[in-house]
This record gives C-alpha cells, structure tokens and sequence, in this order.
C-alpha cells in the first residue's frame, strides 16, 4: 500500500456511530452506513469505539506503531503516543506504552498506571489485568481490588466474572469472593441469570446460584441470549430455549447467540442470518460476518490463492431485514 502512513491493524466495538472500518495487510476500509460496501485506501483509518464519540487510528510511520486517537470529525484528541490500545468502555481505553498497560480516560489523562503486562475491557466497574501470567481486576481509580492469582480471567457481567485457576472454573463477585465453584472445566459468562459451563466432558447451564437448569448433555454452549440458549449436539449447532426445549434444529456447522433478534449462523462453509423463528434472514454467503449491531451487521468474502494465502478481501454492510 502506498503512502508514508498505513493503518496496521483495526477491530470494532459495538457502536458505530454511522462509520465504521476495518484494517488488513496494510490498508483500511471506510464507508458509512448508506453505502452497500467498502472502499479500500491506505492514508487513514477509523475505528469508533463504544460509549464514546472517539476512534483509534493505529498507524506506521515507517518504523514504529503508534495508536491516536480521533472523534467524530477526525479531530485528533488524544495524539500518537501508545503502542496498542483497545476501544474505550465505560469511559476508559486499556492502552499499551513502553510494553506496560494502563487505563486512560476521554481526555488521554491516566487513570490506571502504566503497570500491568495485559489489560483488557472495563465491565461493570472493572478491568482484567496481568501480571505476568497471572490476572486479576483493578477498579477505577486503579485499586487491585481482585489479586493477580488466576490464570484466566472472564469480564464481569451480571455481578460475576468466570474465573481459572489450575484449569478448574468458578465464579466470583466484585469483591473476589468464590460464589459458584462446582468443578467447571469450561464456562461462559452470565447472560439473562444463565451460564453454560462443562462438567465431566459435557456442557449444562446454571443459574446464578449455581443449580443446573440444563443438564450436562451438549457437546458446547454459548450461553442464553434473548430467551434462547447456542448449543451443539452430534456435532451440529442449534437453540434450546430455558426450560431445555429444542427451539431452531441442530443443522448449522456454527452460529453466534442472538443479537437484535438475529443470530448468525453458518452453512456450507459459509456465514449468514436467520431470525428467532429459524428462518434464514441473510443467505449465508460470506466468509466472516458480526454481530448485528443498530441495524446493521459486518460482513467479509476472503479470497486466498491455492495454498490458503491471503489474497484480497471485500467488506460489506448488511442492513437487516
């Protein structure tokens, strides 16, 4: 790609604010919502970040990587200074300086010193941070209110956050008190009062009181979303709704929980749409898609040369139906 900056790399948050973009191999797409696809350029870049009017424009000049960020009117906020950055929730940004993570806030001022080895998402108050390989969660004036002991963590969602330690799961509270430990393997978050975890080979789903309300039977689970539950059975993906009835058949070869009344799904090597009914909104004919998000969905056909090498890309935007 031409020109002495290109975007390096680019991910997206939930909002979009009306644009949005994405970045491979050197280059950056770009387009609003009105149009049907993406154009794709090399001189700037923009990923607009949840629950704030800013955007992160990762760039190369020549040498070094350096993350700005950028609101709505491309005004540079917070200017070049950080090495890697997620997008901003709650208010605050993980951002990496000199191989160490921090939180800054709107302003570019830190919040969280530049302490930690890994830093992701604020989630109801909190941030997963690491030292070393171990992790732990620091509240926003930068207090490490759940000690660096565990070897993943999970984000907070209704109050509890997935926990691992010596590859056993359990769940704890805001204040890192163990709520739920009944010899987990594998779990997700909580999603409307449910989680999936797996027990012994198999995936159930709990309350948050710990009681099975699905019985460990799945070969996987996503959790709840909108009154149905992802799970996988004889090697298919389907929906069972909370009291375990099957709800949309175990026909897909993968599929993501719903999201605005849509969940997307894959068939034939290929992603697409269908709506709580089962039926295919989107016919699935691409290579990537996400989630639906104010109406609108992400979607990537990939074309690669004989050996799988990367070849060019085409980005689309889907509005739903």
């Amino acid at each position: 790609m031409g020109g002495p900056w290109e975007v390096d790399r680019a991910t997206f948050a939930r909002r979009s604010n009306g644009r949005v973009a994405s970045g491979r191999g050197g280059g950056i797409a770009e387009q609003d919502h009105r149009g049907s696809g993406y154009r794709q350029g090399s001189q700037a870049g923009r990923i607009v970040f949840e629950q704030a009017a800013l955007s992160a424009l990762q760039t190369r000049p020549r040498r070094d990587r350096f993350i700005r960020f950028a609101d709505d009117k491309d005004v540079v906020v917070i200017p070049c200074q950080f090495d890697e950055a997620r997008w901003f929730s709650e208010s605050l940004a993980a951002v990496k300086r000199d191989d160490k993570w921090g939180y800054i806030d709107l302003c570019g001022d830190t919040k969280v010193p530049f302490f930690y080895d890994q830093a992701e998402h604020f989630k109801e108050g909190l941030g997963p941070v690491a030292t070393g390989k171990k992790w732990g969660f620091v509240n926003r004036s930068g207090r490490l209110v759940v000690p660096t002991t565990y070897d993943e963590v999970q984000g907070f969602s209704e109050g509890l956050a997935a926990v691992t330690e010596n590859r056993q799961l359990k769940y704890i509270d805001r204040q890192g008190v163990v709520r739920i430990d009944n010899g987990y393997t594998q779990g997700t978050g909580f999603k409307e009062g449910l989680a999936g975890v797996q027990k012994d080979g198999k995936w159930g789903v709990i309350d948050r009181g710990g009681r099975v309300v699905i019985k460990y039977q799945y070969e996987e689970s996503y959790g709840a979303t909108e009154g149905k539950i992802a799970v996988k059975r004889d090697g298919k993906w389907g929906f069972i709704d909370t009291n375990g009835r099957m709800v949309i058949d175990f026909r897909f070869e993968d599929l993501r929980c719903f999201a605005e009344g849509f969940a997307a799904v894959k068939l034939h090597g290929k992603w697409g749409f269908m709506d709580h009914t089962g039926k295919i909104a989107i016919v699935p004919q691409y290579d990537l898609v996400y989630d639906v998000s104010e109406g609108w969905a992400l979607a990537w056909v990939i074309k690669e040369d004989s050996d799988g090498g990367f070849i060019s890309d085409e980005t689309f935007i889907i509005e739903m139906p």
